[in-house]
């Protein structure tokens, strides 16, 4: 009986660790833009992010544009968003920033745009539990991926030495030169527009109670 009492803890566990992340509050928030053929992803990119992604791309089959706002997360989850706007041919636009793994899922756009002022921000990749020689055959891998889509060697080789606790953020004629943005443009939907509504009702429930 001594063993089936200890598998039965195990089970338990891993059931308890699964439901505590199911609902545990994410860290991100999807919204579609007014017009619906525009979204945001914003927040970290984690555990659920390209699940949440994709249903939200499935109840909403008009979007054509990702726009992104985030400080990076979890690399695995990111290449999981990497296929996603990939497979679905998206363009992908940063208004404000994206750095780390958030830069990968921006790279995955067939167009990839800035608006004026915004941060794109790379550094080395890094993970828990992983060796130097493990980290180092993720990036020739995400290095194969760049240097396929015409951006630069050198471009690549300063992304990839800049530390993992460090940030490198490109000017805009440096992303323009080596090929890793389609333009700076501010032709795009605003997120702040999807705010405007619940904002002005807010205003109105304060003054009318």
């Amino acid at each position: 009986m001594a063993p089936l009492i200890r598998l039965l803890a195990i089970v338990s566990s891993i059931l308890a660790l699964t439901i505590g992340a199911s609902w545990a509050a994410p860290n991100y928030k999807i919204t579609v833009l007014p017009g619906g053929t525009e979204m945001e992803y914003s927040g970290t990119i984690e555990f659920g992010s390209s699940g949440a992604l994709r249903g939200a791309l499935n109840d909403n089959p008009g979007v054509k544009v990702l726009h992104l706002l985030s400080r990076g997360g979890d690399v695995y989850w990111a290449r999981q968003m990497q296929n996603l706007v990939r497979d679905r041919g998206l363009i992908t636009v940063v208004d404000s920033r994206c750095m780390s793994a958030c830069a990968f899922v921006f790279l995955s756009g067939v167009e990839r745009y800035l608006a004026p002022g915004a941060k794109l921000g790379f550094h080395r990749e890094s993970g828990d539990g992983q060796s130097a020689a493990e980290v180092n055959m993720i990036e020739e891998s995400d290095a194969q991926a760049m240097r396929a889509m015409g951006i630069s060697g050198a471009f690549i080789d300063k992304a990839f030495s800049t530390p993992s606790s460090d940030i490198w953020i490109p000017s805009e004629d440096e992303l323009m030169s080596a090929h890793v943005i389609t333009g700076v443009t501010s032709r795009f939907a605003m997120p702040e527009d999807a705010k405007l509504a619940p904002n002005l009702a807010e205003q109105v429930l304060t003054a009318n109670p």
